[in-house]
């Protein structure tokens, strides 16, 4: 993990650590910092993930102004 937090850096990137076992404090915890409107969550375990299925839910996410849009559920694509 020390090296790609190194390469991150190297890269000029702001990088936050959170905590291990806790996935949604890690998400409030950085949004507290940064406050963003929107997070595109891509677990380290899809790294063969279409870019174009990410730029496909992400505009159409900000189009309807959805609150939440997955592509993880069963025969579904951008969703409530």
């Amino acid at each position: 993990m020390m090296i790609l937090v190194k390469h991150v850096k190297n890269l000029k990137n702001e990088i936050f650590k959170g905590s291990e076992n806790h996935v949604l404090d890690r998400f409030y915890e950085v949004s507290k910092i940064y406050k963003p409107k929107n997070i595109l969550r891509i677990t380290s375990d899809c790294f063969f993930i279409d870019p174009s299925s990410i730029d496909y839910i992400i505009s159409y996410h900000l189009k309807i102004d959805y609150e939440i849009s997955s592509n993880s559920n069963i025969l579904t694509f951008a969703n409530v």
